[in-house]
């Protein structure tokens, strides 16, 4: 038996994956390792996941788009980064738009309040699919976020 390299509990003979933590497994066959034992997407994953991570903070989603080309793994979460990217820029742009029309305009104090807290929501939604998509480059994952994650850019 192999043991996780993430939480070092026992993994049985032949499973891909850890049923403690679900950490990925490189090799588990009980036997000698050969060449068709390797995980060339696991190693990808592992080289590449501070890429992965690069792709969600905005604008640094270029950096894996030009320096890991050949990454499936880096490529996935720079898509990933670039639909988020561009669903916090439209949202932006819409919440300015918006203020600006409304500044002209006498509204009451209740609806101003709606709005802002409106803005305030979006941006936080904004944030936690950031932080999400860094836990899933993080752990090896190739998870799509949620809402915006079924978009594709890059191929």
């Amino acid at each position: 038996m192999a043991n996780c390299q993430f939480c070092g509990s026992e993994i049985p003979n032949g499973a891909n994956k850890c049923p403690n933590c679900g950490g990925s497994v490189p090799f588990n066959n009980g036997s000698e390792y050969s060449c068709n034992d390797y995980d060339y997407e696991y190693e990808d994953a592992r080289k590449n996941r501070w890429y992965g991570v690069l792709s969600y903070l905005g604008i640094m989603f270029l950096i894996p788009f030009l320096c890991a080309r050949n990454s499936a793994f880096a490529k996935y979460h720079c898509n990933q980064g670039i639909i988020l990217y561009i669903f916090s820029t439209v949202l932006s742009l819409l919440s300015n738009v918006a203020v600006y029309g409304m500044s002209n305009l006498v509204l009451p104090d209740g609806l101003i309040n709606t709005y802002d807290t409106f803005t305030i929501a979006l941006n936080l939604l904004i944030w936690i699919l950031r932080i999400l998509g860094i836990i899933h480059a993080l752990r090896y994952e190739k998870k799509p976020l949620p809402v915006i994650g079924g978009f594709n850019l890059i191929k």
